[in-house]
């Protein structure tokens, strides 16, 4: 399907047909849909060059149209809650999360990919993205500790002198027994 309007907008009023999503298979597709509308459709803006013997024309410029979820969900016609709500499911067994969990990887490849070559602005980017925050809740870690024979650290100063007090007493101790033998 060839797409001719530009604009998301435009794009989602001339389809009728996004209103519902009965299959998983029809998820697929039109997410597929979006992403081909996407990439035929880059972004663009007009400046005026700067300087030069061209100085003061006017230039169109264009970028790839970054994926989101959001306009994703307008061009399929589906709830961002809707989405939200099958991916923690975590059914990995139903057909709609194995979808919406493809679907949401690709648009995260799409952005950090293009993030990464220094297409679309990489703050704006790993911040959408979420990058740099552990969102993930993991089990707490086992630390276990060895000692090898090392004496353990203590914790506080009167603990320190009480080891040196029982030190000394070994050691008398000690004195005495071999003065005896």
């Amino acid at each position: 399907m060839s797409y001719i309007s530009k604009s998301l907008w435009q794009m989602i009023n001339l389809r009728k047909d996004t209103m519902y999503v009965d299959t998983a298979e029809a998820m697929w597709e039109r997410a597929c849909e979006y992403f081909t509308w996407c990439d035929e459709n880059p972004v663009t803006w007009n400046s005026t060059i700067m300087s030069g013997t061209k100085g003061g024309s006017k230039v169109e410029n264009e970028s790839p149209r970054p994926y989101s979820v959001r306009a994703m969900c307008l061009f399929c016609g589906l709830s961002e809650g809707y989405i939200a709500s099958v991916r923690s499911s975590k059914d990995q067994s139903s057909d709609y999360y194995l979808v919406i969990s493809k679907v949401l990887s690709l648009i995260y490849v799409q952005n950090l990919d293009y993030a990464t070559a220094g297409v679309f602005n990489p703050i704006f980017t790993s911040k959408l993205l979420n990058l740099g925050e552990d969102n993930e809740v993991s089990e707490p870690s086992k630390v276990e500790i060895i000692t090898l024979g090392i004496p353990s650290l203590s914790n506080s100063e009167n603990e320190v002198l009480e080891k040196l007090e029982m030190e000394k007493s070994f050691s008398q101790i000690d004195k005495e027994q071999k003065v005896k033998r």
